[in-house]
């Protein structure tokens, strides 16, 4: 049986934020500018495990860890606040801690506090020992930490690695030959994962996205701006955590919207180093665009026919008229033009390709057409502009930008920094992120 369409209906327009199913990754389609707002949040990811036991508490989730003769006994502390005191007399010993909730694969760190009292020759351990388990007790990762003397507490020692496999246990304890009887208190144990310094935001076929190359994380949040994502159909965003030792950690899962491209008569002009400088400029005549072949001809000697060869095809140029009305558009129009390349979008019928980086060439006038004036007074103008196709200049280290947003528009929007804040609850927010 057929299926019949109602041709009245008319389709729900697509959302204009998406969230990859990770929940980290969200775009936002910035339809007045032809741009896409990327936010990534790993605060979502962030699990932590803190086990900070008085000496009247219990030891639920810890059990006794010794080996090669050690003699241990788990009991609650006697100089204050303790998590475990452990005795031995040979060997190692200490705890294994599982964790309330598992830590997921990727990065992790481990902090502890530890006090030692033992002979006056001090803790006898080669060294303190941290190792981290999966659930089949399996070691994913070890950190030796040196043993240092007696009656000496040890505060917040921190331990940052990355692991592939989910992180359920916690190994801490001391290592080596001991000769004499002493004591390993462990005060205070704290497991959790590790929020990313920075974040790599690049398109599905791995291009970066300028302003997102790198973005700084303050938090596990970052934001950045593709002022240059195509309008050709819909386009796939993914998200890179960095950590603080410049480890890059797995892909987000990808997030996808698609951009309305500009109607036949119009087509985008974006400044690439000052995305604020964007305008829908409207197409008054249009010469005709093209490349040029890169070849040569060598005549040979006693030959009838001469030699060919080629090399690559050169980029596109052209010269496109446009056309303002207003003294806005005019003055748009020239700030952008002025800016250096440019990515220039036109709409599919235009027959070049949907992302083109150009650099405006020759004079920049203006022919002011006679007996045509708006309703401002002010005629309107053709500009014959002379473009050449360039290579798209380097992403890497780009400040963030967003159109329509800057210090000077925000003192605008907001009387004072109270006011602002009041009104504001995050930067996070003021970016347009949610």
């Amino acid at each position: 049986m057929p299926i019949i369409i109602d041709p009245d209906f008319t389709p729900p327009p697509p959302p204009e934020t998406v969230t990859g199913i990770d929940g980290i990754l969200s775009v936002t389609a910035d339809l007045a500018h032809g741009g896409a707002l990327l936010v990534a949040d790993y605060t979502g990811a962030f699990v932590e495990n803190v086990a900070d036991i008085d000496v009247a508490g219990t030891f639920g989730g810890f059990a006794l860890y010794t080996s090669g003769g050690a003699v241990a006994t788990l009991s609650a502390g006697t100089s204050g606040p303790k998590l475990v005191d452990v005795t031995t007399a040979g060997g190692s010993a200490g705890v294994l801690w599982t964790l309330p909730t598992p830590l997921p694969a990727g990065a992790v760190e481990v902090d502890f506090d530890w006090l030692s009292t033992a002979p006056s020759e001090g803790l006898q351990a080669d060294r303190i020992r941290v190792v981290l388990r999966n659930a089949g007790g399996t070691t994913l990762a070890t950190k030796d930490f040196p043993a240092r003397g007696s009656n000496d507490a040890h505060t917040g020692w921190r331990w940052r690695t990355h692991t592939s496999e989910v992180v359920t246990g916690v190994y801490v304890y001391a290592n080596g030959t001991v000769g004499a009887p002493q004591t390993l208190s462990i005060s205070r144990v704290r497991a959790a994962t590790w929020l990313p310094e920075a974040v790599r935001f690049r398109r599905a076929d791995g291009t970066p996205v300028r302003s997102g190359y790198d973005a700084l994380a303050p938090g596990g949040v970052a934001v950045a701006y593709d002022n240059e994502a195509p309008l050709s159909g819909p386009v796939s965003w993914y998200a890179e955590p960095i950590w603080l030792d410049g480890v890059v950690g797995a892909p987000s899962a990808p997030a996808a919207i698609t951009l309305t491209p500009p109607p036949p008569s119009r087509l985008w002009l974006k400044s690439v180093s000052q995305p604020n400088l964007t305008v829908l400029a409207r197409v008054a005549t249009s010469e005709e665009t093209g490349r040029t072949l890169r070849s040569s001809i060598v005549p040979t000697a006693g030959a009838q026919l001469s030699g060919g060869s080629s090399d690559v095809t050169l980029g596109w140029t052209g010269t496109v008229g446009l056309r303002t009305d207003t003294e806005a558009e005019y003055n748009a129009l020239v700030e952008v033009l002025s800016s250096g390349v440019l990515l220039m979008q036109a709409p599919g019928c235009a027959g070049i390709p949907d992302q083109m980086y150009v650099l405006p060439q020759g004079e920049l006038a203006a022919r002011r057409m006679q007996g045509a004036e708006t309703g401002q007074g002010w005629g309107f103008r053709i500009w014959p502009v002379s473009l050449v196709q360039v290579d798209r200049p380097t992403a890497l280290g780009a400040p963030l930008m967003i159109p329509d947003l800057s210090w000077a528009s925000t003192r605008e929007d907001y009387a004072t920094w109270l006011e602002l804040r009041t009104a504001v609850p995050s930067w996070l927010s003021l970016l347009g992120g949610g």
